[in-house]
């Protein structure tokens, strides 16, 4: 069993994957010290309390019935790697057949016997998991220090994306964060949140 906010079909909007439909799954509680914590674009993720208990065979039933065997279960939250079964979710989806992308704050390690897709998007200095790539959101909190060491030692890719206020994206920042990066030799590239644009989850 585990804790569920709440499921449904998409597109993903930032990172290698933008553009790919995906079936998510945000599990329900985070208890990692983050500057967005206050203002999180999913408040009601974050108290593990929100969230029904849910089988973890139904979640993989449901995601092949909506995008088939070789398509992509997208786990996110909240923060899910602090769910003990987690792991069990990953192994079961991927040993049916379906690919699996994982999006954390990093701030856990992931050692798990299968090998999801990890999206890491950062909210502390150190990241404990090894990503597949990492999203920075050009936000008022994401100074060049906090890029810089978040992203030292990393050989991913980093997807720098606008913040989006009251519909208007910040490309300036996100442009001046992302020449920054790729200046120190991080293999930095601009990208959007593109579900913002589309209008949709």
């Amino acid at each position: 069993m585990i804790s569920v906010k709440e499921s449904f079909l998409s597109y993903q909007g930032t990172g290698l994957n933008a553009g790919v439909r995906q079936y998510f799954v945000r599990l329900s509680g985070c208890t990692v010290k983050c500057p967005l914590r206050p203002n999180c674009d999913q408040p009601e993720s974050l108290s593990a309390a929100n969230g029904t208990p849910t089988h973890i065979d139904n979640l993989v039933d449901e995601a092949l019935g909506s995008v088939g065997v070789g398509g992509w279960l997208h786990i996110t939250g909240g923060e899910p790697v602090e769910h003990p079964d987690i792991a069990k979710l990953v192994d079961r989806a991927m040993s049916c057949g379906l690919r699996v992308q994982v999006q954390t704050s990093g701030s856990l390690p992931i050692n798990w016997e299968s090998s999801p897709f990890v999206s890491v998007s950062p909210k502390q200095r150190s990241i404990k998991c090894v990503p597949s790539e990492i999203v920075l959101i050009a936000c008022d909190w994401m100074t060049d220090e906090f890029a810089m060491k978040t992203t030292l030692d990393q050989r991913c890719p980093v997807y720098i994306v606008p913040e989006a206020t009251a519909g208007q994206f910040n490309s300036k920042r996100s442009i001046e964060l992302a020449s920054t990066l790729h200046d120190a030799g991080r293999d930095a590239r601009c990208g959007l949140q593109s579900h913002l644009i589309w209008k949709v989850r």
